[in-house]
């Protein structure tokens, strides 16, 4: 889920619950620079064979009105192609 910055605060736990939830300025981007990051993200799923999403409580992140923030760590599992590490805002992708 993207949600942006503005609008953080109209969301409550049960509309995101089991849900990756990238925070941060999305209406100031492009809609170019949107998709190209959405790309990216996807890209490090390419021959994946599984994932695991840990998600962790970061006293950094301030919380919401509605639901607590986390960090997210989202390990892929592949068997072949591409391996890195892909972060973006409080996302981070290992493939």
């Amino acid at each position: 889920m993207f949600i942006d910055e503005s609008s953080i605060n109209t969301y409550t736990s049960s509309d995101i619950v089991d849900n990756v939830v990238y925070e941060g300025k999305i209406v100031d981007t492009s809609h170019q620079c949107f998709l190209e990051k959405l790309a990216e993200i996807i890209l490090c799923f390419i021959d994946a064979t599984n994932f695991v999403v840990e998600y962790i409580k970061d006293s950094k992140l301030q919380d919401h009105k509605y639901f607590e923030a986390f960090r997210y760590n989202i390990n892929v599992e592949k068997c072949i192609g591409e391996h890195g590490i892909y972060e973006y805002g409080n996302i981070r992708i290992v493939y």
